[in-house]
This record gives C-alpha cells, sequence and structure tokens, in this order.
C-alpha cells in the first residue's frame, strides 16, 4: 500500500506506522476503501490509494476482464460525508445533502465533459458511474513521476528556461481546452503535474478536489480544495473564481521553475502588497508580474493569451540574439579572413625573402666557386705550362744534343749543315701530336677568357689522349661558361670516369659535385 502523508510506495498491509514519515497508517486510511473492494459489479477492483484531497479519494485499480490497470476517483467530500464502516457507503447529514448533491452533480458532469476532451495534456475519463452513495470518475494511470519530483532532482529545485517554456507549453494547452469548457482547475501546483516516462506532460487531479460548490446559482465559488500556498487571493477568501484564478497559480509554478523558489503567498501579500519578482530577464518578469496581481480583475483574462505574449517576446528575443550571433559569426569571419590574408601575405613575403636569401646565397656561392676554379685552373694552366715549357727544353736540349752529337761526328760540311738543320727543325713550330701541348694552350686560352679556342685545343688534346681525365674537366668548364650545360655535364660524367679509373679521388669527387650543381 501507500502512505498518503509522504507517498511512500510498497508498504505491507500489515504495517501500522510508516516507515518514511512515522504517521499511524489505520488512521490515516480509516476512511479509505480496503483494498479488494469490487465496484461496479465487480468491474474494478481496487488495489490501494494513490492521494487524497479535500474533495476525494485516488485509488489504483484493475479493470478485471480487460486486465487493466486504472485510477479511480472516488467523490468525497470530507466535511460534507462519512463512510459507513461495513458497507464503505457514504452518508451525508441533511444539513449537507444539498451542497453535497450539488457537488456531485458538478463531479458528474465535469467528468462527462473531461472525458470529451480527448487531450494529450490532460488525463483521459475511461468511465463514470455512481454507487455506494457517491460517484467515481476511471481515469488512465499515469506512470513516471510529478513535476514537483522532477523540481526536487534539481540541484537548484529550478528547470532550464526550454525546459520550463515544454513544461509551460504543455499546461497553457490543457488548461486552454478545459476552460473552454467551463472547468477550472484550481488546484495548480508541481504535484499535480504528472512527467510519464516519454515525457508526455499531463495535467492531473481534476474532478472533486477541485469543484466550485456551495451557490444555487451557479457562479464560481470556490471550496476549500486548494493549496494555500499556490492559490489565488479570491479562492482563499472564498470569493468568485475563474480562469484568472487558475492563471494565479500557474504564475506561482513558472516563478518557481524559474528561480526554484516560490513567491511569497497571496494571503501574506493581501494587505501589504509591495512584491515584484527580483532578477528575473524578460519576459519573465513581465509574465510574472502580471499573473500574480492580487486583484482578478488587473490579471489577464486568457491564459493562452498571456502565454502567447510572453512566446511573441520569446520569439523576437530569439530573432534578435540570432541575428546578434549571424553578425558576430560573420564579424568574426571577417576578423578570421583578415587575419588568414595577413598571415598569407607575411608567410609570402617570409618565402621570398627566404628564396631571395638562398637565391643570393646561390649566387654568391656560384661567384665564388666560379672564382675558385678559375683561379685553379690559371694555377693549373701556369703550372702546366711551366712544366711543359721545362719538359720542352729538356727534350729540346736532349733531342738538340742527340743530333748536335751525331752530326759532329759526320766529318765535312755535312756535319755543319745537320747541326744547323737540327736547331732549325726544334725552332720552328709546336709539336702537332703531343697532347699536353694543346691541353697547356687550352688552359691559356680559357684563363684569357677565350672558351671556344681553349674548347678547340682541349679537343685535339682528347684526339690525342683519349684518356685525358682533366682535359675532359677543363672542357666542361669551358662549355659551362658558353652555356651549354648538357655538354658540360657530359665532360664531367667522363672525368669523373676516368678520375675514378685513375685512382684520382679528389678530382673525382669534384667532379660528381659539379654533375649534381648543374642538375638542380
Amino acid at each position: 500500500m501507500r502512505c498518503l502523508n509522504c507517498r511512500l510506495d510498497g508498504i505491507s498491509q500489515s504495517t501500522e506506522i510508516c516507515p518514511r514519515c512515522g504517521v499511524h497508517l489505520p488512521t490515516l486510511l480509516r476512511d479509505v476503501l480496503t483494498p479488494e473492494t469490487l465496484l461496479r459489479g465487480g468491474d474494478y477492483r481496487l488495489d490501494y490509494a494513490l492521494g487524497r484531497g479535500g474533495f476525494g479519494i485516488t485509488y489504483r485499480a484493475a479493470h478485471t476482464s480487460l486486465e487493466k490497470l486504472v485510477a479511480i476517483k472516488e467523490f468525497y467530500p470530507q466535511e460534507q460525508a462519512h463512510r459507513e464502516g461495513k458497507t464503505g457507503r457514504l452518508t451525508v447529514p441533511t444539513s449537507q445533502e444539498e451542497s453535497y448533491q450539488r457537488g456531485l452533480q458538478r463531479f458528474e458532469t465535469e467528468g462527462r465533459i473531461l472525458a470529451k476532451l480527448n487531450h494529450l495534456n490532460v488525463v483521459q475519463v475511461i468511465d463514470l458511474f455512481k454507487e455506494r452513495g457517491t460517484a467515481y470518475l476511471v481515469m488512465e494511470l499515469l506512470s513516471g513521476n510529478t513535476l514537483k519530483d522532477e523540481l526536487d532532482s534539481q540541484p537548484g529545485k529550478n528547470l532550464p528556461v526550454e525546459r520550463v517554456k515544454t513544461v509551460m507549453t504543455a499546461l497553457v494547452d490543457a488548461l486552454t481546452v478545459v476552460h473552454q469548457q467551463g472547468i477550472y482547475h484550481l488546484d495548480l501546483k508541481p504535484d499535480n503535474v504528472m512527467v510519464t516516462p516519454e515525457g508526455r506532460i499531463v495535467l492531473v487531479d481534476f474532478g472533486a478536489s477541485r469543484q466550485n460548490l456551495g451557490t444555487k446559482s451557479g457562479s464560481r465559488q470556490s471550496s476549500r480544495a486548494f493549496t494555500e500556498t499556490y492559490a489565488a487571493p479570491e479562492l482563499i477568501a472564498g470569493a468568485k473564481v475563474g480562469a484568472e484564478s487558475d492563471l494565479f497559480e500557474l504564475g506561482m509554478m513558472l516563478h518557481e521553475m524559474l528561480t526554484g523558489k516560490l513567491p511569497p503567498s497571496a494571503l501574506n501579500r493581501v494587505f501589504n502588497d509591495n512584491w515584484i519578482p527580483q532578477n528575473l530577464d524578460e519576459p519573465w518578469q513581465g509574465m510574472i508580474t502580471a499573473a500574480l496581481q492580487i486583484k482578478p480583475e488587473n490579471r489577464p483574462k486568457s491564459v493562452q493569451g498571456w502565454w502567447e505574449i510572453g512566446l511573441r517576446f520569446l520569439k523576437e528575443q530569439r530573432r534578435r540574439e540570432e541575428e546578434r550571433k549571424h553578425r558576430e559569426a560573420e564579424e568574426r569571419a571577417r576578423r578570421e579572413a583578415e587575419e588568414e590574408q595577413r598571415r598569407q601575405e607575411a608567410e609570402r613575403q617570409r618565402q621570398e625573402a627566404k628564396v631571395s636569401e638562398q637565391q643570393r646565397q646561390r649566387e654568391q656561392e656560384e661567384r665564388q666557386r666560379r672564382e675558385a676554379e678559375a683561379r685553379r685552373a690559371r694555377r693549373e694552366a701556369e703550372e702546366s705550362k711551366k712544366q711543359r715549357k721545362q719538359r720542352e727544353k729538356e727534350e729540346y736540349a736532349n733531342k738538340l744534343q742527340r743530333y748536335k752529337q751525331y752530326f759532329l761526328g759526320v766529318p765535312g760540311v755535312f756535319g755543319v749543315l745537320g747541326v744547323l738543320a737540327v736547331f732549325l727543325i726544334f725552332t720552328a713550330h709546336l709539336n702537332p701530336n703531343d697532347a699536353n701541348a694543346y691541353y697547356n694552350r687550352g688552359n691559356d686560352h680559357y684563363s684569357s677568357g677565350d672558351n671556344k679556342a681553349a674548347i678547340e685545343d682541349y679537343n685535339q688534346a682528347i684526339r690525342l689522349n683519349p684518356n685525358f681525365a682533366t682535359a675532359y674537366y677543363n672542357r666542361g668548364l669551358a662549355r659551362y661558361n658558353l652555356g651549354d650545360n648538357k655538354a658540360a655535364i657530359e665532360d664531367y660524367q667522363k672525368a669523373a670516369e676516368l678520375y675514378q679509373q685513375q685512382g684520382n679521388n679528389d678530382y673525382y669527387q669534384d667532379a660528381l659535385k659539379r654533375i649534381r650543381e648543374l642538375q638542380r
């Protein structure tokens, strides 16, 4: 069973003291119909009481034929009737009979109206019947938690704005339909809002707990079935009530959902009304202020109209916020684009500077290399020239000596003429079969800047000595100076091949370096 004081479920039928709140359960449940009670000829079997209000008791029950769980609300105004212990029938004192019958009639009428609503956010009425001197509404049994449970589960006892909008929209939709039928809930509070596991928001506790009783004319006079901390002042005072009374309670709930706190009750404000909402943004500040006016005539007349004004404000607010975010996004994108452009320009300049510096370094290295090669070529040419002259001098001297000795051995005038002829021959021309002579003269031409003449002499030197590695190398230098890089590479490759065969590693590496530089 359930403790109707703290709503603890699963209590054993034999338990007398509630484990949670300590209430004496037999006293609390003395006028509640017992489990297994059958209603409407056995169609419904009661399980246990779910809750109690000033004008009724709600039970969990089962439809015996359909095997379907339902909730059954019993019309039971405690101030007007009491239950007979054995029969469970309600009896009404003569002095209360007229009021009781009006309330019972209103209970049935509103039950029929609610059964026709079939609204997602209003608990659905399935059946209505009379017995035991009263009437019973059979409704869908909702699983889940109350809105009060959801609020209590939050650290600040309040909800995010988007969740508040969802809950309020559902409640306003429900109340709009109900108000159109002339019904007023008059006990709006988080405990009377169910939230199913699927997220459906349902307004419950219609029926006896919010009946308008006590007048023959049918003007909406309040009963005592309300929660004072949420109730409108006219409801507390027993004055005429209407849609604006539900709006007051809805405004109290809205403040609680947004802030986690209830405003001062109407009873505390009625004689000293200087309270205004604090620390709330619009439209909430204005909406709550309008809904919680002490005088009902100062409140909006329509719950739907009141809420739509707020929604329009929120929509406009959201539109302005989206425009602001859009402008900020565009400005941010513009700044980022400009920053990216500046970054790219800086990178371009850096790369250009890097390329320029690299080009300058390459040009400087190339200039230094050429100067070094020119110096080396001049040194080699000078050294080769010295060696050639020395060798020619020695060869000349040796040949002259041999021929002199030969002709000096010839008697008479033939000997003298022979010596003279030898002298003339050795002083006349360059030896056409001497590769070194062509090589040395090519170096002289290269040093003087005559690359074409140098190439012709190097060609002759190579013709006479195909393995003349240095002649190939120097011809490559001359061809490079003339801009024929392809021919220069071929000469360097041949020179490198010959240097490697001859075991001259330094010159071999130098030739390879020249090849790599030209192939870049």
